[in-house]
């Protein structure tokens, strides 16, 4: 039996990219792995191949392949398959830090709608946004409810 689940929003340390809604059991160190949705984990990927980093990935049907150049110039690879729930536990690649990409108001782009979702997920009322923000923050909502495999509240609206 696994240990219930929060949700934490996470980016790369050093980055821009995120937020990454990733179930964790507890406190999470810097190279612990984070459950992360498929959706998250395509995300994921989208902006490492964007990115200028030493790491670049690829699907290979249900598995995420991550590859890097190493400090010899050798090629490594990981491969992640998705856990018995279709979640993708990376960690152990990066340092992860807590995403901050609040600037203290109340959320005006799609990401931090979709952050706010994530983090009010477990909230029976939920925040009343702007029309074009609604579904960025139903979608973050429905995303932290399934990382943690709890049914969402009877009073949430489904996706």
């Amino acid at each position: 039996m696994e240990a219930p689940a929060s949700v934490g929003l996470f980016t790369i340390e050093g980055t821009q990219h995120g937020p990454y809604p990733g179930a964790v059991t507890g406190d999470v160190c810097a190279f612990d792995a984070i459950a992360l949705h498929p959706d998250t984990a395509d995300q994921l990927l989208q902006d490492l191949n964007q990115d200028d980093s030493i790491f670049t990935g690829s699907w290979k049907g249900t598995t995420l392949r991550l590859c890097w150049t190493t400090p010899w110039n050798e090629t490594a690879t990981t491969l992640i398959l998705p856990d018995t729930h279709g979640r993708y536990r990376i960690g152990g690649l990066w340092p992860w830090a807590d995403w901050d990409g609040w600037d203290g108001n109340f959320p005006h782009t799609d990401k931090q709608a979709f952050a706010l979702g994530v983090v009010e997920f477990r909230f029976s009322r939920p925040s009343v946004l702007p029309g074009h923000l609604q579904p960025a923050y139903s979608k973050g909502r429905e995303t932290a409810h399934q990382l943690t495999l709890n049914t969402p509240h009877p009073g949430l609206d489904p996706l």
